[in-house]
């Protein structure tokens, strides 16, 4: 005889905050992809509003290099990921990682910059947000260790031959179907605004709890919304005035990223 009792409130609260971390992942796994970042360890953080989301440690001439990642959305999107596959998206990310760094972690020296960056890598500390859209090209072309991260409709159809156990859901995420579709929205310095009256408060706090070299801020955003493509206004430079360290904006599952000034 089955039971019609509903799960109590705290479990359900938990099941929720499972799924929002392994979201997280998800996007978190996507951005390190996309700068060639390959942690020697990640830490996820409790969700307290004291640490970040994830601290990622790399290896330094000093022995370690703690950078914290707070991953947020813009207040006026909602998260469109959905829950389907997040274990599987992860993989998929991680794996172009590590192919594109030869299963190495990525090494800093004690001034926080990246040990041994290859002719090919695309170096992050000189990112200009008014040069998105060649930001975005030099993602793509330069690295042959690196394949496309939006596959064409002849590719999905070739993987999805040789790896019949993946479900098809899990390629649409994937799909680069979205060239036609109109403009739902521009990303602008409000929106950067209304992210750092969340967030910019925090970084102390992060910075007590646990010792870190750089505190980062990930604003995760999905490129299709309801009406169309999310896109930034390039005439624009967006900065957001805070003490994170770094602040950049990704529009997953596309190459394209932006930092956002200081």
């Amino acid at each position: 005889m089955t039971s019609n009792k509903k799960n109590p409130p705290s479990i359900m609260r938990m099941s929720q905050n499972q799924l929002k971390r392994q979201r997280e992942w998800v996007y978190l796994a996507h951005f390190l992809a996309m700068l060639h970042l390959h942690p020697a360890k990640t830490i996820s953080g409790t969700d307290d509003g004291n640490e970040p989301d994830f601290t990622c440690i790399f290896f330094c001439d000093k022995g370690e290099y703690k950078i914290g990642i707070e991953l947020t959305t813009l207040p006026r999107l909602r998260d469109r990921l959905g829950n389907d596959n997040l274990m599987l998206k992860r993989w998929y990310w991680q794996s172009l990682l590590q192919v594109s760094t030869k299963l190495t972690p990525t090494r800093f020296n004690g001034a926080g910059e990246i040990v041994g960056i290859k002719a090919n890598w695309v170096n992050w500390q000189n990112i200009d947000n008014r040069n998105i859209s060649n930001i975005s090209q030099q993602f793509i072309e330069p690295s042959s260790d690196l394949p496309h991260p939006t596959l064409s409709s002849k590719l999905q159809n070739g993987i999805a031959k040789t790896m019949r156990w993946l479900p098809s859901a899990f390629f649409m995420d994937m799909a680069d179907e979205n060239e036609d579709l109109p403009i739902d929205s521009y990303v602008n310095q409000s929106d950067i605004d209304a992210v750092m009256s969340k967030k910019a408060h925090k970084v102390q706090a992060y910075r007590k709890k646990r010792a870190l070299d750089e505190v980062w801020l990930l604003i995760h955003t999905n490129e299709q919304q309801e009406k169309g493509v999310l896109t930034f206004d390039t005439s624009e430079a967006l900065h957001h005035g805070s003490e994170f360290n770094r602040v950049f904006l990704t529009l997953y599952p596309t190459t394209t990223l932006l930092q956002v000034a200081k």
